[in-house]
């Protein structure tokens, strides 16, 4: 009887399987990697993906690698003439995308959103990496215990949504019109509009 054959993963099963392990065995969350803002996971990715024999060292690790030294784990057969390179060469690129899946999700996570906050009587929609980032900004000014609701607003209705408004934020000047993406202030969190009327002159 002849043997099954064996079926292997595909590129994306593996790469999906590497990520999952280094959120739930490395710990290395999204919440984690917002805290890599100069590229580090991409530079990462780069390292195990150059082929061995064409890394360019700095002691024990990669020039570019930029993390410390002790969590740089090449394949242990690093060369095309070794006779394990295959299986260890697809395990270094498991890694590399997975790692560059991880740079992809920072920056997804690291854009500014549009949280809208309702209370009993009022709502106020303001900006932030997160909702957590968001909340607070307004808690500054807001019990938060007056918030009963939170939704995001999603960013394809950004451009939809337009915002009556008046110079100085007095209601005495004539009003004008701009959308929520161009109410935003960079990355910083803010207030893009609410209903309540002590926030109004």
């Amino acid at each position: 009887m002849e043997a099954e054959k064996e079926v292997k993963k595909t590129g994306i099963q593996l790469i999906t399987e590497e990520r999952q392990r280094q959120i739930e065995v490395e710990g290395f969350a999204p919440e984690h990697d917002l805290g890599y803002v100069d590229d580090e996971l991409a530079y990462a990715a780069v390292c195990y993906a150059i082929p061995g024999d064409n890394r360019i060292y700095v002691g024990d690790k990669p020039e570019l690698w930029p993390f410390l030294e002790k969590y740089w784990k090449p394949a242990k057969c690093e060369f095309s003439h070794d006779r394990n390179y295959i299986s260890e060469r697809i395990r270094e690129l498991q890694k590399a995308g997975a790692l560059i899946a991880a740079e992809i999700d920072r920056l997804n996570n690291d854009q500014v959103k549009v949280f809208k906050f309702f209370t009993e009587d009022y709502h106020y929609a303001c900006s932030g990496t997160t909702e957590q980032e968001a909340r607070e900004y307004l808690t500054e000014y807001l019990d938060d215990s007056e918030i009963l609701k939170v939704e995001e607003i999603p960013e394809s209705l950004w451009d939809e949504r337009t915002i009556t408004m008046y110079e100085d934020n007095d209601k005495e000047n004539e009003p004008f019109q701009m959308s929520i993406r161009e109410c935003l202030e960079d990355d910083e969190s803010s207030l893009i509009f609410t209903n309540d009327p002590e926030w109004i002159n």
